[in-house]
């Protein structure tokens, strides 16, 4: 996934070497259906811990879109390798979060989809996930 990859660390709101963004309301956010596209492993890790990305530490990322199709999603998302499975989840703790923005091309992707990001570890209920085709 793209934090494996690229762990950048957020100080005050501003990704290093990115954007600055301002702080949003996670309970805002769960008012529209939030999606993180991810690996079969993170799912199970997912689903057995309650955090995206298990609760390591680093950057997650997530979006608003629904991507359906892998390799739109590795496309619009500047990810490293095609997606497994996108999931559906709401926030059930108050990380700080940021972004909003247009994800920046990278790993030859054109980009053009939006990222929501936090430090923070972000406990989830799991709404949804299928396989991406």
């Amino acid at each position: 996934t793209k934090e494996e990859e690229t762990a950048l660390p957020v100080k005050d709101n501003v990704v290093e070497g990115g954007t600055t963004n301002s702080s949003i309301d996670a309970n805002e956010l769960n008012e529209e259906p939030l999606y993180r596209v991810m690996s079969e492993a993170e799912l199970d890790t997912v689903k057995e811990i309650g955090y995206l990305r298990g609760g390591r530490e680093g950057v997650t990322y997530f979006t608003d879109s629904y991507y359906k199709d892998a390799s739109n999603a590795q496309n619009r998302l500047s990810l490293p390798s095609k997606p497994e499975y996108i999931v559906e989840f709401k926030i059930t703790n108050n990380p700080a979060v940021a972004g909003g923005n247009t994800v920046e091309p990278a790993y030859g992707g054109v980009s053009g989809g939006r990222e929501y990001f936090s430090s923070d570890p972000i406990e989830v209920e799991l709404l949804n996930y299928q396989k991406t085709k």
